[in-house]
């Protein structure tokens, strides 16, 4: 049972488990929202499965009576500036309504929180993997397709896994932005299975991308042979997710302005020395917006003495940053010869004892 499941893991806290055992856990988790939720017979509660429950909410949201808002969850309601552009979401903000009171809806709510942050590394790691360079806005477009089908679409995950839209998505958002150089789905699988090939093994990436199904098996003319029932990404691609998106990735604004933005990022990054403000503007915006949606938020920078010291205090559900990422902040990064930056949590001893030695040097300097 998926909620046993999850109250047991909340359990976790207080009887620490083996780092083996909790890894394994993870794993498990992993698989369930890749694939195993989204198979249909799935159960889900007393609802049924889930599509069975998605369904009933998006029935409810359709009838306008008072309900409207119980679909799309509050976690898929616009918060990137992206979004706002398009004329798709006008109307979208909606008034809070008997979401929180549903139990079924507060653990779709639950497990689309998960997705989405799976998504969201996944799409990062294709990018790194790919070469896409950090400013451009090409991941910002495909964060904001993905929540797009997810709230017009989900049915599209249905007997799919996760990667597989991700993928299409990648590949589509590229495509329209006329990214170059030229992505074709043989180089983005290459990459998506040298990355997910250590987690799940190169087969298996094999079988996700030549192994789909296309369409479900009670739909109509199922048996016409022009129709078929199984195909590769390619296949998917074509006859699957770009009818369902068409109207998003030809008429999204945000989607056009961002085209604008990437031919200037491409122009100039042929400049070493020209950097495209506005695209690392874009990048920085979103990641903050996608933090807020999924729970993370801003740490608390506080500058101590002379300004040469800066405390980060991480606020709660925030991920703590390397130590690499702490050494380099953009403009703002600090030298260890000339300033320290300690973050809480997250930083090694030495940094440490040398924070307390500039407070030391601090205090004996504003000393009389």
């Amino acid at each position: 049972d998926k909620k046993e499941g999850s109250a047991g893991s909340a359990s976790t806290n207080d009887l620490p488990l083996p780092r083996l055992l909790q890894q394994h856990l993870q794993q498990c988790e992993v698989l369930i929202m890749d694939s195993l939720l989204w198979e249909y017979g799935e159960p889900f509660g007393k609802g049924g499965n889930i599509m069975e429950v998605v369904s009933e909410l998006q029935r409810i949201a359709a009838n306008g009576k008072g309900d409207e808002n119980m679909w799309p969850p509050d976690i898929l309601q616009p918060n990137l500036e992206e979004e706002f552009e398009d004329m798709e979401y006008t109307n979208s903000l909606k008034r809070r309504s008997r979401q929180d009171d549903d139990p079924e809806h507060v653990y779709i709510s639950y497990l689309l929180r998960k997705l989405l942050k799976i998504a969201y590394y996944r799409i990062a790691s294709l990018c790194t993997a790919l070469e896409i360079p950090s400013s451009f806005p090409i991941a910002t477009q495909i964060w904001v397709a993905f929540r797009y089908l997810l709230r017009n679409n989900i049915d599209l995950l249905y007997d799919r896994h996760l990667d597989q839209l991700l993928l299409c998505a990648l590949y589509g958002v590229c495509k329209i932005m006329k990214y170059v150089p030229d992505l074709t789905f043989s180089k983005i699988i290459e990459n998506y299975t040298k990355i997910r090939g250590r987690e799940i093994g190169e087969r298996e990436c094999q079988r996700i991308v030549r192994h789909i199904k296309l369409y479900a098996d009670q739909d109509e003319d199922i048996d016409k042979p022009r129709k078929k029932k199984h195909g590769n990404i390619i296949h998917l691609y074509n006859h699957v997710f770009v009818p369902s998106l068409k109207n998003h990735l030809l008429q999204s604004k945000s989607l056009k302005n961002a085209t604008s933005d990437l031919k200037k990022c491409m122009s100039q990054r042929r400049a070493p020395e020209a950097r495209p403000n506005r695209g690392e503007g874009m990048i920085s915006m979103a990641d903050r917006a996608i933090s807020h949606a999924l729970g993370w938020h801003e740490p608390t920078m506080i500058p101590v003495g002379n300004g040469n010291l800066t405390l980060n205090i991480p606020r709660p559900g925030m991920p703590t940053p390397s130590r690499s990422k702490m050494r380099g902040r953009g403009s703002d990064a600090r030298t260890p010869r000339t300033r320290a930056f300690y973050c809480f949590g997250g930083a090694h001893a030495k940094d440490l004892e040398l924070v307390n030695r500039m407070i030391t040097q601090n205090g004996n300097n504003a000393s009389p």
